[in-house]
């Protein structure tokens, strides 16, 4: 399926005829002041300015430090804002916009293949599996991302090594889009490319910042390129950073893309920047930002302090999961205590699934500091599925799949 979402992807995003907008990205290793400069700027340009994040929880993190220098909450709001929310803001001046909840995408979602199942068997047998819903959920959010549409799926299906099973995926895709234009709703994901059309209607009077900021990004998918292509048609100035250096291909392999993959669609003007790391960077870190992937690596002397870090690979994240609950366990018998013990991650949401069972089964107490989506809950869903089979009047394959759920 990744293949397809590329293969996708790139069918939405050419360029048309060969008018690029412009488009400015600042680029430097980690630490190299790109944040440090898109806060100055929102704190010298103020409303003029948004300031877009990657997440809602990365935006409130952001929103603290202009807050601290003096700027009112009502103007660090508006001016700072994930980059989600700014595009359904976009979106919204051309008319209103209903995203799916969690829960109902899970109801359309088994509809769907009720529906594509009499003809496609092994929908049935797949979908009957404990967790297969929650998996058909998060693929038909990444379909919407890239903007891959049941027609593109259909089309592809016959290149693919296994057409059957891409077939009958989208047949799902196909009878789920249906299912939400019935209804009036659109995928979360759809809100970039909503915004891009308002955009580029010329009866919708949306008002723009001057300047938009993007930080923290390492790729953008289809939907949400074609919304920036959007914006900078629009007037808008668009920055993007990104963390990247020429110097380490190995490191910056995924950033080298996307910065590809920009200069194919905008008329872009790099501007490198370079900046000490700030005094509270632990020298470690610092060691890390410079250093990583270097070649040739660094030259140390002995008895020269080496940051404690350590480096390792795994081959999926099943693996790492693993390889973090040997070393939590080695640390707590070695005495040190669970509450001294954290794990970061770049996409919790993703992980935190995998770890939670991971670390259930070497005994390794947790506490999440990201809230969960209530539908999800096994307790949520059995009393979902029981409300359901009350109004589907009893049948037998529904209170089968109940009695199985436990």
């Amino acid at each position: 399926i990744s293949v397809l979402l590329l293969a996708g992807a790139n069918q939405h995003a050419q360029p048309v005829g060969n008018m690029k907008p412009p488009l400015t990205i600042w680029t430097s290793p980690a630490l190299g002041g790109k944040t440090r400069r898109c806060i100055q700027t929102c704190l010298q340009e103020g409303e003029q300015v948004r300031l877009v994040l990657p997440s809602e929880l990365q935006a409130q993190m952001a929103r603290a430090i202009p807050m601290a220098e003096g700027m009112p909450p009502s103007t660090a709001d508006r001016a700072v804002q994930s980059f989600h929310a700014f595009a359904l803001e976009v979106a919204l001046r051309a008319g209103e916009v209903h995203l799916v909840p969690a829960h109902l995408r899970r109801r359309l979602l088994q509809e769907a293949v009720r529906e594509a199942a009499p003809s496609h068997p092994l929908l049935e047998r797949a979908f009957q599996r404990e967790g297969m819903f929650t998996l058909l959920s998060a693929w038909v959010r990444e379909l919407a991302r890239e903007a891959i549409s049941p027609q593109i799926l259909e089309s592809l299906a016959s290149h693919s090594g296994e057409p059957e099973k891409i077939g009958a995926l989208a047949k799902v895709w196909r009878n789920y889009r249906q299912l939400l234009a019935r209804r009036g709703w659109h995928e979360e994901e759809d809100a970039y490319l909503l915004a891009a059309r308002a955009l580029r209607q010329p009866t919708t009077g949306t008002h723009l910042p001057r300047r938009v900021l993007l930080d923290g990004f390492a790729r953008f998918s289809a939907a949400e390129m074609d919304f920036l292509r959007a914006l900078a048609e629009a007037g808008c100035e668009v920055v993007i950073t990104l963390c990247w250096d020429a110097q380490r291909p190995a490191l910056f392999e995924s950033t080298s893309a996307t910065l590809h993959w920009l200069g194919e669609h905008f008329e872009v003007r790099q501007v490198p920047l370079s900046a000490p790391p700030a005094e509270s960077v632990s020298p470690a870190i610092a060691h890390i930002a410079r250093h990583l992937f270097g070649t040739p690596p660094p030259i140390t002397t002995m008895g020269q302090g080496v940051p404690a870090v350590e480096i390792w690979e795994a081959p999926h994240l099943l693996g790492e999961m693993e390889m973090v609950a040997r070393e939590i366990l080695h640390l707590h018998r070695n005495g040190m205590a669970w509450g001294e013990i954290a794990v970061l991650c770049r996409d919790i949401t993703s992980v935190l699934p995998i770890a939670e069972a991971m670390f259930g089964q070497f005994g390794i107490p947790t506490q999440s500091f990201e809230t969960q989506v209530l539908a999800e809950h096994p307790l949520v869903r059995a009393l979902g599925d029981l409300l359901q089979i009350n109004a589907d009047d009893y049948p037998r394959d529904g209170i089968l799949r109940w009695l199985k759920s436990g």
